[in-house]
This record gives structure tokens, C-alpha cells and sequence, in this order.
């Protein structure tokens, strides 16, 4: 509970920046409002994860909020969550079951009481944050069976993708349309 207590108390206190570092990524209810509110006011968001199978509620969250920028680092296991002059680092994860059910532990480390420890996580931080890739979320709302690819009666006249269902020419070695092959 003192882990998640200082994250909300963190984000309450961020002024021009906040770090979120975490390989999991599923955010509760009231770090959503809290996130919302910095996005309103314009403060520079970074969020950096590993796990690349956000819901689609998380993906259309996230989708909703333009300051935050994403990354995603293949390897990342730490979880750190900092602001201009705080920072948490912990066993915890920026995910809502943990924040709810595990036995966590962190330490939290105030700027001004020591400047040194900080700076260290800051650069630290900042090292994982240009070692990871900028992801862009989007999310496009996929159309019914219905509306797009084979006929009901299974007789198409031609292909589709095979994951958005676009009509395409059928082509077996070619099954994505160019928009679901870049992604």
C-alpha cells in the first residue's frame, strides 16, 4: 500500500515531467485520472513498458492521451517512476493487479534530500529512455465480418486481409493489405 500511496502522491506533485518505467502496463482507475489530469495540463509524459499485448482498452486510453509519449524496450525488467523532484524505485509494477494484491517494496528518494541518489536514477532513466524504441499507439476500429472480406456463403471473389479484412487480390503469399503489413 506505501508504494502505490507515493506513486499517487508523485503524480499529485508533478509540475513539467514524470517517468513511468514498467515492463507491465494495465493502470488502475485512479492513476488514469491522475494521468488524464497531467496530459490536460500539458506535462511531458514518458512511459516506457516491454509487455507489447496492451488491451484495447489500455491501447484506446493511451491513444487519448497526446503528451504521453511510449517506448518499448524488448528487455526492460525495472520499474522506476520519477518527476522533477522524486523518484520511486520498486518492485512493483505499473500494473493494476500488483498495485491491488502483491506485497511490493520500493524506496523512495526526494531531490533536495539527496541530490545525488537522484541525479543517478535521473541518468539512469534517461539511458533506458534512449535505448528504447518511441512506439506511436493507435487504434483503428476494425469493421464486422459483414462489412468487408468474404461473402457470407464463403464464396469470395477475391482475397482479404487477414487481419483487417480488407478486400485484396487473392493472393495466398501476399495475406496482409499494405497498411496491416507495416505493422
Amino acid at each position: 500500500n506505501g508504494v502505490s500511496f507515493r506513486l499517487e502522491e508523485l503524480l499529485k506533485n508533478t509540475r513539467e515531467r514524470l517517468i513511468l518505467i514498467s515492463p507491465y502496463l494495465k493502470v488502475n482507475e485512479r492513476i488514469k485520472q491522475s494521468l488524464q489530469e497531467l496530459d490536460r495540463l500539458k506535462i511531458d509524459i514518458r512511459l516506457v513498458f516491454r509487455d507489447n499485448e496492451l488491451s484495447p482498452s489500455e491501447q484506446r486510453w493511451l491513444a487519448d492521451l497526446p503528451t504521453i509519449r511510449t517506448s518499448y524496450h524488448q528487455h526492460l525488467h525495472a520499474k522506476c517512476y520519477m518527476n522533477e523532484n522524486e523518484a520511486i524505485v520498486t518492485s512493483m509494477n505499473l500494473y493494476e493487479f500488483s498495485q491491488v494484491n502483491n506485497c511490493e517494496m520500493g524506496i523512495h528518494v526526494a531531490r533536495e534530500q539527496e541530490p545525488e541518489l537522484y541525479q543517478s536514477i535521473y541518468e539512469e532513466a534517461m539511458s533506458l529512455l534512449r535505448n528504447s524504441n518511441e512506439i506511436r499507439i493507435t487504434v483503428a476500429e476494425v469493421p464486422r465480418a459483414s462489412e468487408k472480406g468474404p461473402k457470407k456463403d464463403g464464396k469470395a471473389k477475391g482475397g482479404f486481409c487477414i487481419r483487417c479484412r480488407t478486400e485484396l487480390k487473392l493472393n495466398p503469399m501476399v495475406p496482409y493489405c499494405k497498411d496491416c503489413y507495416a505493422k
